[in-house]
């Protein structure tokens, strides 16, 4: 189970208009307003941290903020009609020419990043090229006009592959009539020249040798045309609908362009060569909501929050549809309006936002079973997180563990971590939400969930005490005596004493007798219940930092980031070595770095699961013989031991049969506190 914490950043006063991640780099930007300071742009890292020296204001309102996709440039557009652009590596701001008569409702860079389109109120759209840092040319290439304020754009990504031409494609476009896609297709096969009488010389575009660039873009309006804009800035009405033109959606390998109004109106048209629309489907959602979300949520999938209770979800291929509602048993208010949703792709996580601050997560679990289920039975529901007002505005980050929110007048990163739980000598200790523990004390048969003042990340457990870190400063306590009557309620002072509390920003912890084993740079700190460091174990250049290490018995196991096992016995009055160490990364192929250790109670065997180099987790659980000085493994994905695999060849056999063992189905490792798989 997964646990989200919100980190509440600071802003100056005034409303929030946008909130944008770059989708490469981990940079957050976020644009406010408020009338007595006018409009600024600031920026953020994933912590948090505001970084310095970076801010762009104006005394106008900013409407619209879009990151480059490749580089830390952010193009901002202001109610004024300016637009500028910030280079944040640089710390740049350059200014477009001021040609836009009003305020600039919409932006879009163009597949590489070189181009840009910003659109105005009035309908006017202008196509920019940026140099090298972002700088804009002193006048656009083309302008087009459409027929409405433009209130949405979408880049028509180019079919085929990221990083070059899809020649398939490219053929059926080129005998479908698509002149261009006939050039690219010709000029590929000829080693660059263009088909013969395709341009006359020194005429036209030269066929480009390389990737395939997008440069056309779908253009939404506030009175419902939707416009296709080709790479020349040839403008050509698609079709009408109902509404303002709120969100435009694009299915590349279909070729679907999905468009939403702002009263409830989707459609679904084929899009042919040259940007020719075909109407496929039309009809009217139950809107509730003058902002309707509508967004992918798998390959196929529409997710879509229009001002009810309940996410719906229609699939375009199969044309099933349902909702996910929220339960009351999981501490959700199910009788709130949805207002904002994000999907993360990576993780397969739904997020929704609510009016009343509420938020939830759904977790895409797929069921193999051959047993009849619905298809919203794949989706589970995630413990709740609560901020303080309306969420309007919901973005995944670049690393897809961080979640963008802006609630009006407030902005918050939301992290995700592994739920912390932990067990020793009889007490056991669960996390049930951010700041929520369930502690279980089998000797004194109490059982309570207890709400804690800091955030949790990692909680480590004895008979007799409890230490609690929130990443930067670790709490311990001593339990206390069972209460005298037990009508009273349990709360945390009648559970737990505080007997410390010190700054540490460890990346593990854990405690055996009375002492604190922290994880921190080149070492492994030994500190009291109050942090006072009573042993450092330090790690020299060969062996690396160390990256992890678990606790079992009086034994402690640490791996390092070169690949190292040491062992250290914990009975004395000071940590002593032994066993000798274990270089495990040269029984590892692929330049493999350790992800967790564990040791059983007697010190005598090792644990190991690896990351290899495409950070894929290794299937080999490596086990490292002490006593013997021996290295085996046990492979998980083919249910062989290392003896078995040698013994059967598995290896030769797997590839003459053309299954490498790259080809077998995907495995994840979650390893417990104790090295238990």
């Amino acid at each position: 189970m997964s646990i989200y914490f919100d980190q509440h950043i600071k802003v100056s006063k005034g409303n929030i208009v946008s909130i944008a991640w770059h989708e490469k780099l981990k940079y957050l930007a976020v644009a406010s307003y408020d009338s007595n300071i006018g409009g600024s742009i600031l920026f953020f890292k994933d912590e948090g941290e505001r970084v310095t020296d970076s801010e762009v204001s104006k005394p106008c309102a900013p409407t619209c903020i879009a990151w480059h996709p490749v580089k830390p440039i952010l193009v901002c557009g202001w109610e004024s009609g300016e637009a500028s652009v910030w280079n944040e590596r640089e710390k740049q701001l350059f200014e477009f020419a001021p040609i836009h008569k009003t305020e600039i409702r919409e932006l879009a860079f163009n597949g590489k990043g070189i181009r840009l389109l910003t659109g105005d109120n009035y309908g006017t759209v202008y196509q920019w090229k940026l140099d090298m840092k972002g700088k804009p040319q002193p006048a656009p290439n083309y302008s087009a006009k459409v027929s409405g304020a433009v209130v949405s754009m979408l880049l028509q990504p180019i079919s085929g592959t990221e990083d070059g031409l899809d020649l398939s494609t490219l053929a059926k476009l080129a005998v479908s009539g698509d002149e261009r896609a006939l050039d690219l297709f010709t000029s590929h096969n000829a080693g660059g020249s263009s088909r013969p009488g395709a341009h006359p010389a020194g005429v036209g575009p030269a066929a480009p040798t390389g990737p395939i660039e997008a440069n056309c873009f779908f253009v939404g309006t506030l009175n419902g045309s939707v416009h296709y804009l080709d790479e020349h800035g040839r403008c050509e009405l698609l079709f009408s609908t109902e509404g303002a033109v709120k969100r435009l959606l694009y299915h590349q390998k279909r070729n679907l362009l999905i468009s939403v109004t702002d009263s409830g109106s989707l459609s679904q048209h084929s899009i042919g060569p040259n940007g020719a629309a075909r109407e496929l489907t039309k009809f009217k959602l139950a809107c509730r909501s003058p902002k309707p979300d509508i967004i992918w949520a798998g390959k196929t999938l529409l997710a879509m929050a229009v001002g009810e209770t309940m996410v719906r979800f229609w699939d375009i291929a199969s044309e099933d549809n349902y909702t996910l509602s929220m339960q009351d048993g999981m501490g959700y208010d199910s009788n709130v309006q949805v207002t904002s949703i994000a999907y993360s792709a990576k993780k397969q996580v739904l997020a929704a936002g609510t009016q009343t601050g509420q938020l939830a997560f759904w977790k895409y679990q797929p069921i193999h079973s051959s047993a009849q289920h619905e298809p919203e039975d794949e989706w589970q529901l995630q413990p709740p997180l609560f901020v303080r007002s309306n969420v309007s505005q919901l973005t995944w980050g670049t690393s897809d563990q961080l979640l963008g929110l802006n609630a009006v007048s407030d902005v918050y990163i939301i992290t995700e971590q592994p739920a912390s739980c932990h067990y020793g000598n009889g007490l056991s200790a669960v996390q049930t939400g951010p700041k929520s523990l369930y502690l279980a004390n089998f000797n004194e048969s109490i059982f309570a969930e207890l709400q804690m003042e800091s955030r949790l990340k990692q909680v480590r457990t004895t008979g007799a005490h409890l230490v609690c870190s929130d990443g930067r400063s670790v709490t311990s306590y001593e339990l206390l005596p069972p209460p005298g009557n037990s009508a009273e309620p349990i709360t945390v002072s009648s559970l737990l004493k505080q007997v410390g509390e010190f700054q540490c920003d460890a990346t593990q912890l854990d405690i055996y007798d009375q002492n604190v084993y922290t994880c921190e740079t080149k070492k492994i700190q030994v500190r009291t219940l109050q942090g006072t460091v009573k042993q450092q174990l330090a790690f020299s250049d060969n062996h690396g930092e160390p990256v992890c290490f678990t606790i079992n018995s009086h034994n402690l196991v640490v791996g390092s980031s070169r690949g190292v096992i040491r062992l250290f016995d914990l009975s004395r009055r000071e940590a002593k070595a032994h066993g000798g160490e274990k270089f495990i990364s040269e029984h590892v192929p692929r330049h493999a770095t350790i992800q967790s250790v564990a040791v059983n109670s007697s010190g005598t065997c090792v644990s190991v699961v690896c990351v290899l180099d495409d950070l894929s987790v290794d299937p080999r659980v490596y086990v490292w013989d002490v006593e013997m000085d021996t290295v085996t493994y046990f492979n998980l994905r083919t249910g062989r031991s290392e003896h078995d695999e040698n013994d059967r060849n598995i290896d030769r056999g797997l590839r003459a049969s053309g299954n490498s063992e790259e080809a077998l189905p995907p495995i994840s490792l979650t390893p417990g506190d104790h090295g238990q798989l």
